[in-house]
């Protein structure tokens, strides 16, 4: 009942009603006059020619077309307001150039192109720089967190350790023990002189902090700007999310996830989802200047000014491609030729691929008519020789991804996919759930966690590649949010087979669905996940 009293489900309430009246109200015009009828019938036609001659998935036009072409009164006028290469222009030019201006200030003593006879990596990398603007780049340091606690606790090592800036850009910020640790963490650094600048997303966010928080935050010194704040539910601008999760410190040291900044992504707090597992990465180095790049394109864009991308860099020396440092690693699962010590202003290796390895960070935009993230994972999938393996939250993939899953499988790849036993939302793993059919039929691999809920969003292959992300196997992730990951080239690397051990070991702790345990579920039950499927695209 205390969501009920709260001031922000009066003004969805409001909107909701107001934008239902709104509907009826133009299918009423129609049904009284012939001449409406026939305007929006026509412009219900016109729209589904547009739909078809598209360059949107297959199936996200097909749930657009059969709804308007029986209801084209109504429809057709949704899919204006809704459709994003009509509303979005505008958006989609200033986001393009604010990236086209962060690329100005690319270090090229970072970049690496040695993959060595690994062409398969190699033109994953080039495909990202190519429709990112993003070149693989050298790290220095790499260490992959299995858990939240793990990350927590090294975030607020790393955030101590800032002497410039910190950047944070997160989906969902909730106020609890986590972010209030980080926040006091913040404020000291901010009367240190420390420079914080906080993106967090209006929907993301919209239940789990007050009204106007970013003006809290500006009262204490930290530069804060919303993403998108809800304001009607009749524009497609507010179907479109930041879903991504970084932070960066001093331009050295960067982090991305699955995880946002609340108590149940540590476990500080019991869900009805069980014990919350998910995981994040962070890197320094070249890769860590790539995340630098696109908080501040981000900035630029929402605050609408014009960034001086070269004050953030980093001292150039930490961009040398020899290796500087000949210790051993102090850190705990971070890659063994770079100690802790390894920050900017110490002896730091942010180049020296040949010693650590090469990076492709990418940053997918909804409006540029091109679904990086799905590219990547189709590149993952098709790739792969000996295994793929998967970890996600949810699997509600596109036409292509399923049809890369079950040929990769019929070829004799090994392809397991882990998912939550637990859900988090009803009808997402319904969806989730009916397709496992034809993933099982073709050889697939499907397993779930009994201790709870799966939040990580990983994939690795043949021991060679891998990736940590922010993208979820869903059309949202995939064609409509703006998403952010980084990918781990070469044979023998810690951070990949760190991933890789993880998802060994949480597989030890799952359960395996078969297709004879499939086939066994009740005709109703496979009913409702049937029906739930049809709205796979708009979930």
């Amino acid at each position: 009942m205390k969501y009920i009293f709260k001031a922000v489900n009066f003004i969805i309430l409001a909107v909701v009603l107001q934008s239902l009246y709104f509907l009826a109200l133009i299918y009423t015009l129609s049904t009284l006059s012939p001449y409406i009828h026939y305007a929006m019938t026509a412009l219900g036609i016109f729209c589904v020619f547009f739909i078809i001659s598209g360059r949107d998935a297959a199936v996200y036009r097909l749930s657009w077309a059969v709804p308007i072409l029986l209801f084209p009164a109504v429809m057709g006028v949704v899919y204006l307001f809704y459709n994003r290469r009509i509303t979005g222009r505008r958006v989609q030019s200033d986001m393009l150039q604010a990236r086209k201006n962060s690329l100005e200030c690319l270090d090229e003593d970072a970049i690496s192109r040695d993959f060595g006879s690994d062409i398969s990596n190699e033109r994953l990398a080039r495909y990202i720089e190519k429709t990112t603007g993003t070149p693989p780049v050298c790290y220095s340091g790499a260490e992959y967190f299995p858990q939240g606690e793990d990350f927590f606790a090294r975030f607020l090592q790393e955030l101590s350790k800032a002497e410039k800036y910190i950047f944070i850009e997160f989906f969902i910020i909730e106020r609890g023990k986590m972010w209030d640790e980080i926040l006091s963490v913040l404020v000291k650094k901010r009367n240190e002189g420390v420079l914080v600048r906080l993106v967090f997303d209006g929907f993301g966010s919209l239940y789990t902090l007050p009204r106007k928080y970013y003006k809290n935050m500006r009262r204490m010194g930290i530069e804060c700007v919303v993403f998108n704040p809800l304001r009607s539910l009749l524009s497609f601008r507010s179907n479109t999310r930041n879903h991504r999760k970084t932070a960066v410190i001093d331009g050295h040291t960067a982090f991305c996830g699955g995880l946002n900044l609340s108590d149940e992504y540590i476990n500080a707090k019991r869900t009805k989802a069980g014990y919350w597992k998910d995981s994040a990465v962070m890197v320094k180095g070249g890769a860590a200047w790539s995340f630098t790049l696109s908080f501040l394109a981000m900035w630029e864009f929402l605050t609408r000014g014009r960034e001086n991308y070269a004050q953030f860099k980093p001292n150039p020396r930490n961009f040398l491609k020899e290796n500087r440092y000949t210790g051993t690693s102090s850190v705990p699962g971070a890659d063994s030729s770079v100690a802790e010590a390894s920050v900017m202003g110490e002896a730091s290796v942010m180049g020296a691929a040949s010693v650590m390895g090469a990076a492709s960070v990418w940053h997918d935009l909804p409006l540029d008519n091109e679904s990086v993230s799905e590219r990547v994972l189709l590149h993952f999938i098709n790739r792969a020789d000996d295994y793929v393996y998967i970890i996600t939250p949810y699997l509600t993939p596109s036409e292509a991804l399923m049809t890369a899953l079950c040929a990769a499988a019929r070829a004799g790849t090994d392809v397991r996919v882990m998912l939550p036993f637990i859900p988090d939302k009803f009808i997402v793993s319904a969806i989730t759930k009916s397709n496992y059919l034809p993933l099982l039929e073709a050889g697939v691999r499907i397993l779930e966690y009994p201790p709870g809920f799966i939040h990580s969003k990983n994939i690795v292959a043949d021991d060679s590649r891998a990736a940590v992300s922010t993208v979820n196997l869903d059309y949202r992730a995939l064609y409509m949010h703006h998403e952010c990951g980084v990918c781990f080239f070469g044979k023998g690397k810690k951070i990949i087979a760190d991933i890789k051990r993880d998802f060994i070991e949480t597989q030890r702790n799952s359960r395996e669905i078969t297709l004879e345990a499939y086939r066994r579920t009740g005709l109703f039950e496979r009913g409702i996940r049937r029906v739930c499927r049809i709205f796979a695209p708009l979930v």
